[in-house]
């Protein structure tokens, strides 16, 4: 796990963050509050839950998590959701299957030796949806509440 190792570093993160996004201060404001309770606990990494950031395009969703990956010093992946299969690149796909791999969160940690990367999915609407094994239907929303 990688971010920050003491409160201040936090502190500082979350002050870059705000100085380098003022329109996103209430994610950043949301992100500090749910890293200091993890840091009061002794947790000294980063290790936000999910989060899915709405707004219109150019408005600085993506920049915004790039800048919280190089703040936090974690590994950043952006799938290209509308060009593949999705769903299956991020969860993985089955071991029977002839080209199975782990999924980009998987991969990203034998990579890096990190597992708190940050991905970003940008036009999730975009992605396609696959067929799994007995016809049912797997979307990449699905695929990511798994």
């Amino acid at each position: 796990m990688a971010g920050p190792s003491i409160m201040h570093a936090l502190d500082e993160m979350i002050a870059a963050l705000h100085a380098s996004a003022p329109r996103m201060s209430d994610v950043s404001t949301w992100g500090y509050k749910a890293l200091s309770a993890q840091y009061s606990a002794g947790n000294t990494w980063s290790n936000l839950p999910p989060v899915i950031l709405i707004g219109p395009p150019g408005c600085g969703k993506s920049t915004f998590a790039r800048k919280l990956a190089a703040l936090s010093r974690v590994p950043v992946r952006t799938p290209d959701t509308a060009a593949s299969n999705a769903s299956f690149s991020v969860v993985g796909s089955d071991p029977a299957w002839s080209k199975a791999q782990a999924g980009i969160p998987l991969q990203e940690i034998a990579k890096t030796g990190i597992a708190n990367a940050i991905m970003i999915i940008d036009e999730i609407e975009k992605a396609g949806s696959a067929t799994a094994n007995g016809g049912a239907r797997v979307s990449l929303p699905d695929a990511l509440m798994l």
